[in-house]
């Protein structure tokens, strides 16, 4: 099998464009949990098919494409939503499910945007076998989900800098949206778990995480370090992955900006006792 970097230099992606498509590939297990759906990259062909250069499957949910995917090429009707996210920039929702697997399944179509070019299409397909209930942590999860795909398509999401993903917190360690002000909006029963950890009494709501975390912090420098990360990413940036050490635990911390066009800002932060 060629690497992801071969695959996508065939659809004719240029050095800094391939550099785009593999740190969202490095980074998308977390968007594929979030939205408890299945993600494939599809660049085009110049013969006009399009071409799948990598799959990932969410942890979170069933999948609702067990087959593999990469090196397989779709063109006509199928291939249709890709042209239009594509050509047009903008997010493409198929109207009637797709009952031709073995579960029923969504199809949204995401264009990735690199430098202001769409680069390849990212494709969201969500199981509609699977029956949620409308719990909080499951909206949460949804709605940070449809702010970093529409981040996908401005541009925003990933990061320059590629993350380390393996040694990144996952979406069911612990997670906490924070709004514009930096204020808990909601705290996943990990999250509140592994900050009780560290020396935090109480619940998170509508605390100010920086201060909070800076307060529960046993090094003074370190404590200013993962506030200014939080900070950071409440202001747009990605700042690195942090330790958090309090008295009788340590708390491992990434922070990302949530901030897609017309949502609500705020950030995303992912902690692992």
């Amino acid at each position: 099998m060629s690497s992801l970097s071969d695959r996508l230099s065939r659809g004719a992606v240029n050095p800094t464009q391939v550099d785009h498509a593999r740190r969202l590939v490095a980074d998308w297990q977390l968007l594929a949990d979030l939205a408890f759906a299945d993600l494939t990259l599809w660049v085009p062909l110049p013969t006009g098919a399009w071409w799948c250069v990598a799959q990932v499957r969410p942890l979170t949910a069933p999948t609702s494409r067990p087959e593999d995917l990469v090196g397989s090429e779709v063109e006509g009707a199928v291939a249709q939503p890709f042209v239009v996210a594509h050509q047009e920039g903008r997010p493409v929702t198929e109207g009637e499910p797709d009952w031709s697997g073995a579960a029923p399944r969504r199809r949204e179509v995401i264009p990735v945007r690199h430098d202001g070019v769409v680069v390849a299409v990212l494709a969201k397909d969500t199981n509609l076998a699977v029956t949620r209930s409308p719990s909080t942590l499951e909206l949460t999860y949804l709605d940070i989900a449809a702010d970093l795909c529409l981040m996908v398509s401005a541009g925003t999401f990933p990061p320059e800098k590629l993350q380390d993903a393996e040694m990144s917190p996952r979406v069911g360690d612990g997670l906490v949206r924070l709004d514009a002000r930096g204020a808990v909006a909601y705290a996943s029963p990990n999250a509140l778990s592994a900050y009780r950890r560290i020396g935090v009494v109480g619940d998170l709501a509508g605390a100010e995480l920086a201060e909070l975390t800076r307060g529960v912090t046993v090094d003074r420098v370190a404590g200013e370090a993962a506030a200014a990360g939080i900070l950071a990413a409440l202001a747009g940036r990605f700042p690195d992955p942090m330790d958090v050490e309090g008295l009788t635990a340590t708390m491992f911390v990434r922070a990302l900006p949530l901030q897609a066009p017309g949502g609500e800002a705020g950030a995303l932060v992912l902690v692992r006792d």
